[in-house]
Formats: structure tokens, sequence, C-alpha cells
């Protein structure tokens, strides 16, 4: 007899794809855009110091996404997003998590996406692999004074209440992550996957769900 289909949850950033997408996307969109960094540069110690601290760490997305994009029109910003997932992050993905991401669709799990970058770079990095059938729920960017702000960033405890808000989910069987921030994802799951944890976030991790909660680790 076949296994009721689970509920899994990844992270993106660090477990489906190395490193961190939204710096690397920054990076390179300011790279090919010289006078857009000269712009920024006054207010990005601001911004840089303000995601640094836990309290004010979704101010600081906010305001270094609006530094980024001020005075950029949406369709190309999408499209510069698109490229990016279509060249350089898809190079990036990582070969363990996204064949475990793919046997779930195929046992026909119930797979779910919580992730601080936008939906469209998932949506895109997936459709890249040929992965399909994955719910997203990602930080949402909202037009505001001529750029784009996080509204609400998805981070920590946020993927928690938006995965309730967006789909009614409360619990899942498995969680998916490289980093002690998404402990309010783990405190709510059966089992946990990391993906080449520090050994910081290892112990964080360990000390939190103690011995009820199996946790298994890739590299």
């Amino acid at each position: 007899m076949n296994a009721a289909p689970a509920l899994v949850v990844f992270d993106f950033d660090g477990t489906l794809v190395h490193g961190d997408s939204m710096t690397g996307f920054a990076i390179e969109y300011v790279r090919r855009r010289p006078a857009r960094l000269l712009l920024m540069l006054p207010f990005l110690p601001i911004a840089l110091g303000l995601m640094l601290v836990p309290p004010t760490r979704s101010f600081g997305v906010t305001l270094f996404w609006w530094l980024l994009t001020c005075g950029t029109r949406s369709r190309v910003f999408a499209e510069a997003l698109r490229e990016y997932c279509r060249t350089t992050l898809a190079a990036r993905g990582h070969t363990a998590t996204l064949a475990a991401f793919a046997e779930h669709l195929a046992r026909g799990d119930a797979v779910v996406v919580a992730t601080a970058a936008p939906a469209l770079v998932v949506h895109e990095l997936l459709r890249e692999r040929g992965l399909s059938g994955a719910r997203v729920v990602g930080t949402r960017l909202s037009r505001c004074w001529g750029g784009f702000v996080a509204a609400p960033h998805c981070i920590g405890a946020t993927k928690v209440s938006e995965l309730e808000r967006r789909h009614g989910l409360t619990r899942w069987a498995e969680v998916y992550s490289d980093s002690d921030l998404d402990l309010p994802l783990m405190l709510r799951a059966s089992a946990v996957t990391l993906v080449a944890p520090s050994r910081w976030a290892r112990a964080r991790i360990g000390a939190r769900l103690g011995p009820k909660v199996p946790v298994r680790v890739i590299a």
C-alpha cells in the first residue's frame, strides 16, 4: 500500500540553490548599471546596517529593494529577474536537494517553497529545472513611491503566518532548510532535513527541537 501524501516545505536560498539568490541578483543588476550603484552608495550603509539586526532586518530589506528599483518600470525589472534566473541562478541549483524535491513531487506529496525571495524567482528556477506542481510562498514586492518594497518580507515567523494566511497550512511533515532562521517552520514539522548547515545553526536547531523531532543532514 502506498504511503499517504505528505506536506513538505522547502526553503529556497541555501537549500534549493547555493547561496542567496537576491544578493547575487543585486550584485549582477548594479554591475550592469553603474549609475544606479552611484545613486545607492550614500544610503547603502544604512540599509545594510538595518539588515544585520533581526528587529530591523525586514525594514532594511525594504529600503534596499527601494533603492535598487526606484524609477524602474515593473516590466523591465521583472524581465531582469527572469533573465538572472534563466542564466546565473539556474547553474546554482543544489543537486541533492533538487533531487529530493523532485522525488517528493513524483511521490505525490504536497510541496511548498517558503522563501524570502520573490515567488517569480522560484517559479523561474523550477521551470528551468523542469519541476512543476509546487506552490510558492515568497516575499511580495509592491510599488511604493516609484520603487518596489517588500510587503511582507517572507522570513522567519512570517513564513509560518503566510503559509496559514495564503493556503490554510499550519503543520507539515518535513522541512528542508539550511538556516536556524527557519526554526518557526521546523517547530511545526514532524521531521527536519538540514542542508549543509553551519555548526552554529545545527547546534541551535538541535537545542530548540530536542529529541522528539528527527533531524538529518545532507551536504
